[in-house]
């Protein structure tokens, strides 16, 4: 009887223990579902601030006389510095880009009418090389409106000589690109080569093409130790030549449309099959920004 007592006191111990591991494992999960909950909200608060600037600086330049009053400039380069940066803090990764395409979206297409209308206030404001990096991170991603956007966005940047507004700041320009050139142009060969899908070719071409025009012989050696990079297991010396032919002959102030044929060449040998594909996107490495080209 005594051990059956026993028995019985250890088993309530038990019983107790268990009950009592149970309500603080409740109490914590109720925890951990509000700090979500909350997170949640901050997280569909923070996105909703942004969309709000986007829109209101899109209603601004809706009329292109704004950006070059300059009664509006203070107000205006406050404005833009401060939705960039913003933006710039939401897309930090390939996978921010992928989850928020339309701030992206939005945000490139601003970006480059900033280019357009008022580059005064944008080229030399604090948060063109951050928007510059922040567009190197997102030119892979798969949702078509934001990658024509942060493509469309590269390429006013490479043709700021076109605009006699924009012509005086290419020196500020250079100080950003110039250092970043070899990272975008193997981004961009590796957009051709697979990493955006076949539809978009035409695009990455025409920023490729705006950057060689801009920065002639020297995109052409950024292009060279790019293309250099692809295993002759998938790039033949004569695809690769014809190809580099093509940049040069444009580089030079030649035809452009002579690009079309090699870049399509090139696009395709390197598509042929997954495994082509993978061995390329694995010698480019298109998200990893920093890598040091080895020719």
């Amino acid at each position: 009887m005594e051990d059956s007592e026993k028995l019985t006191a250890l088993k309530k111990a038990y019983a107790d223990i268990i009950l009592n591991t149970a309500k603080e494992a409740a109490a914590r999960i109720m925890v951990s579902e509000r700090k979500a909950s909350r997170f949640q909200q901050e997280l569909v608060s923070t996105k909703e601030e942004a969309l709000q600037m986007l829109l209101r600086l899109k209603q601004m330049f809706d009329s292109k006389i704004f950006g070059s009053d300059p009664s509006c400039a203070d107000y205006l380069k406050s404005l833009i510095e401060a939705l960039f940066q913003h933006t710039t803090r939401l897309l930090t990764n390939i996978q921010e880009f992928t989850a928020r395409p339309d701030i992206a979206d939005d945000c490139f297409l601003l970006a480059s009418r900033c280019i357009r209308y008022c580059p005064q206030l944008f080229i030399p404001s604090s948060v063109f090389p951050s928007l510059v990096d922040c567009s190197m991170i997102g030119i892979t991603v798969q949702h078509r409106e934001a990658s024509n956007s942060i493509l469309h966005f590269l390429a006013d940047i490479f043709d700021l000589a076109n605009s006699s507004v924009g012509e005086q700041f290419i020196p500020i320009r250079d100080g950003v690109i110039i250092p970043r050139g070899a990272s975008i142009t193997r981004i961009l060969v590796a957009s051709l080569t697979g990493a955006l899908p076949k539809s978009r070719v035409d695009v990455v071409s025409y920023t490729l093409l705006a950057l060689t025009r801009s920065y002639g012989m020297q995109a052409l050696e950024w292009a060279k130790k790019s293309v250099l990079l692809i295993p002759s297991t998938a790039v033949t010396d004569v695809e690769r030549s014809r190809f580099l032919k093509a940049l040069s002959d444009a580089a030079s102030g030649g035809d452009t449309n002579g690009l079309t044929v090699p870049v399509e060449e090139l696009s395709d040998v390197c598509r042929r099959n997954r495994s082509v594909q993978e061995i390329v996107q694995e010698a480019l490495r298109p998200l990893e920004l920093n890598m040091v080209n080895v020719s």
